[in-house]
């Protein structure tokens, strides 16, 4: 179980950085530079959340094996990248439309660069929504089973795996144990969200 956990932890850190990377980057691309075929991008970025979770799954092991991929702990940090860039980019594109931005043009007005704008004014401002989106990432990823039943091998068995593993030879008191501390964890994060975004 505890190796399990550590995997759980691993692919939901990995995950958690690179989706936020890419979601963030992509929300404030669509929504600060004109791009041709915005509202085609808009859809594609929903679209992995839309996709039930089996469908995803077997799409994903299918294109693993096409190309040739082991499966292992890659495999799943792939696959949840796959849908958790949708979480964030949805919460930081909702952020940074309600934002000013005569602030970014006086940035520059006053000579700052791109990239000072984007560091000192621009993400500044979307700091809670980037917050809220890794914290949703991180625990969809924690609790995600579906995708990793896929995409996984034996050795990287993550958390809920294990538990679906456990509860099919019965329900017994440590799956009970294991289910409320997860809740406990996530209700955790989730204060801690609530509670940086007051800060």
């Amino acid at each position: 179980m505890l190796a399990a956990l550590r995997t759980s932890l691993t692919v939901a850190l990995f995950t958690t950085t690179i989706s936020t990377v890419i979601g963030t980057a992509t929300a404030i691309a669509l929504a600060r530079y004109k791009l041709r075929l915005r509202g085609f991008y808009n859809g594609f970025m929903l679209l992995p959340m839309m996709m039930p979770d089996i469908v995803l799954g077997i799409g994903l092991l299918i294109f693993f094996v096409t190309i040739g991929m082991n499966l292992s702990l890659i495999t799943i940090i792939i696959g949840h990248c796959t849908f958790l860039t949708s979480y964030v980019f949805i919460i930081v594109q909702a952020r940074i439309a309600g934002l000013d931005p005569a602030l970014e043009e006086a940035s520059a007005d006053l000579g700052a660069s791109e990239w000072v704008t984007l560091r000192k004014v621009l993400l500044p401002q979307l700091a809670p929504g980037v917050l809220g989106g890794a914290l949703l990432a991180f625990v969809i990823s924690m609790d995600d089973l579906v995708i990793p039943y896929f995409v996984s091998v034996t050795g990287d068995t993550t958390l809920p795996d294990f538990i679906f593993g456990m509860i099919r030879r019965g329900v017994k008191p440590e799956i009970n144990a294991i289910a409320t501390l997860i809740i406990l964890a996530s209700v955790v994060v989730a204060g801690l969200g609530l509670w940086l975004r007051s800060r």
